[in-house]
């Protein structure tokens, strides 16, 4: 009897454990048709404002902080720019993603910032939405993170 209570007692502390980490989730489309028809911008993971010619989305979010990164390629002949709404920033403005992924572009150097507005729940914390477009226009970053 004592070593079921043990075995039951293991259980719910690595039941209670897994509850307590953090929950990232990682998703790939071909398309923003693919990503559109599979609930992603429905959802808020992906901005309805990315071109709809844009190709290889690949997308991470944590569902608990809400943070976010998407890398997606564009026609190089589109000349894309970012929402109106959106305005040229400094790179020292804001974080990098707070992902490790190796699909996640280093930003050091090649890419025009753009910092775009957020909607700002009451009661969170303040967070910033940014975009990296590549000088060759070919790809961009967005992503979602807390302010500095």
């Amino acid at each position: 009897m004592t070593t079921i209570r043990g075995v039951l007692a293991a259980i719910a502390f690595f039941a209670v454990l897994s509850a307590c980490t953090d929950y990232v989730l990682d998703a790939s489309y071909a398309t923003r048709a693919e990503a559109e028809a599979d609930g992603a911008m429905r959802r808020g993971w992906i901005p309805v404002w990315i071109p709809p010619e844009a190709t290889h989305l690949r997308e991470v979010h944590n569902q608990d902080s809400n943070e976010s990164a998407l890398r997606f390629d564009i026609p190089k002949t589109l000349g894309w720019k970012p929402p109106a709404s959106c305005r040229k920033a400094d790179r020292g403005e804001f974080a990098a993603p707070d992902f490790d992924r190796d699909w996640l572009p280093d930003l050091a150097s090649g890419y025009v910032f753009y910092r775009c507005p957020i909607v700002r729940h009451p009661g969170s914390a303040p967070m910033v939405s940014a975009v990296a477009v590549h000088e060759s226009g070919r790809h961009a970053v967005h992503w979602r993170g807390f302010a500095r």
